[in-house]
């Protein structure tokens, strides 16, 4: 496969800058009630009966204080741990739903039996259905146009959403879905597309280094040196000096270093482009390469097939057509 080479220009880029772009907004809260009961410090989301005919749901906070520009694409994406599902059936299915108790009173456990309920009824907002492949993975939930309305009218503020396991047959048997969350909110992330979204993207689950932005059509390019050890690091092409028309030929280049042992959630968006080749994920240190197509504004180099272990560097490469 040929690969560019490129002369890194300096350039100063105020990393406090709000990118106008696919937001990806990590959880600001998330947990579960039984039986209208919540402990404020236990962020797992374990969804579904872990207690053999006691239904458990679970719901997730995510502040949309710097949305402002009109939503027009969502998804939540969750983490299933590889002894996160239990079923009797092999697979299990999660619906997404409106949540009208108040936030506060909700991540504070004080939600009680009402909002015990609130969080598996009322309108939906999307659902998945997950399997054993599904193990070890990040699981992506579109969020339909209920979910979209309901964003839009809480951009600015906080929102909550709920979640519940309508696979469940309510019969005496434990079968569940997000057991052994923890506690790291990174992995429960809301991805939102915007109307006006600029040329850029972000990148979760890695240190991230540099990004590189490249015109094809209108020869220019800009490098955005990008903070380590961030839940998810969001870059802007267009705010850092990029010049794009629509219909531009564009490439972008993404170095990372897998840290620690987070090697199997190395994943990211993409934004104002339309991906025209399958986007690369290349391990420098193992010397292997792959190819995933881009689902939605979503990429993801653990679904490629990409061996990835700690403290590996990683590249990735975009290309597409200004949109």
């Amino acid at each position: 496969m040929k690969y560019y080479s490129a002369i890194v220009v300096s350039l100063s880029v105020a990393l406090g800058l709000a990118p106008a772009l696919a937001h990806d907004i990590a959880a600001d809260d998330r947990g579960w009630y039984r039986r209208g009961l919540h402990n404020p410090t236990n962020m797992n989301y374990l969804t579904g009966d872990a207690v053999s005919g006691d239904p458990t749901y679970s719901f997730f906070v995510f502040n949309l204080d710097g949305v402002s520009e009109e939503i027009v694409g969502a998804s939540l994406r969750l983490r299933l741990e590889d002894n996160g599902l239990v079923s009797d059936q092999g697979f299990e299915t999660l619906a997404l739903n409106e949540v009208t108790t108040d936030i506060d009173a909700l991540i504070g456990g004080t939600g009680g039996m009402a909002g015990f309920e609130d969080l598996a009824d009322g309108p939906q907002f999307g659902g998945v259905t997950a399997s054993g492949r599904d193990r070890d993975a990040t699981i992506t939930v579109p969020l339909n146009a209920a979910g979209l309305a309901a964003l839009n009218a809480s951009r600015g503020e906080r929102i909550a959403i709920g979640a519940s396991l309508v696979s469940a047959d309510n019969e005496e048997r434990i079968e569940f879905l997000f057991g052994f969350s923890g506690s790291v909110s990174s992995d429960t992330r809301l991805i939102l597309e915007t109307a006006d979204a600029s040329v850029g993207g972000s990148v979760a689950g890695g240190n991230a280094l540099v990004a590189f932005c490249e015109n094809l059509s209108d020869p220019q390019s800009v490098v955005i040196p990008l903070a380590e050890n961030m839940a998810v690091e969001a870059f802007d092409c267009e705010a850092a000096g990029l010049n794009v028309t629509p219909g531009d030929q564009l490439r972008i280049l993404v170095r990372a270093n897998v840290p620690g042992n987070e090697g199997n959630r190395l994943n990211g968006t993409v934004t104002g482009l339309s991906v025209t080749d399958p986007v690369v994920c290349a391990n420098d240190t193992r010397d292997e390469v792959s190819g995933w197509v881009v689902t939605g504004i979503i990429w993801d180099c653990v679904r490629s097939g990409i061996p990835l272990i700690g403290n590996d560097s990683v590249r990735l490469v975009i290309t597409g057509t200004a949109n």
